[in-house]
């Protein structure tokens, strides 16, 4: 899991779709731990008790907090604006929008790549 496999799966998507939920990256769907997988952002857990490829939560919430990291670098540098929203995640915590900005529409047409810092 980085950082830099979140960010870009959230500029990407903003990228398609220039607003997206917290709640389409992190909830109980398996299309969204697909997604997630594919995108590199968290890895399959092989559970060999009964054959199926699962992701483990602990991994799921890990990669939903890096997603929501990246959300706030992008914020601090203008790219994206935030806004809570009155439904809740899977964890209780509230979501929320993320939509870009026209800086952040200049950027992702620039097809330039951001600089996330890690949290570690």
């Amino acid at each position: 899991m980085s950082i830099e496999h979140a960010g870009a799966l959230l500029l990407k998507t903003l990228a398609a779709k220039s607003h997206v939920r917290m709640s389409y990256f992190y909830n109980a769907s398996d299309e969204s731990e697909e997604m997630l997988i594919r995108a590199g952002v968290t890895e399959i857990n092989r559970s060999y008790d009964d054959g199926d490829d699962e992701v483990d939560p602990d991994e799921h919430e890990a990669a939903a907090w890096l997603i929501d990291i990246a959300a706030s670098q992008l914020e601090e540098a203008g790219l994206i604006t935030t806004k809570k929203l009155a439904d809740l995640l899977i964890d209780d915590e509230q979501d929320y929008s993320m939509t870009l900005t026209q800086k952040g529409e200049a950027f992702v047409a620039s097809g330039k790549t951001f600089s996330f810092s890690d949290p570690g």
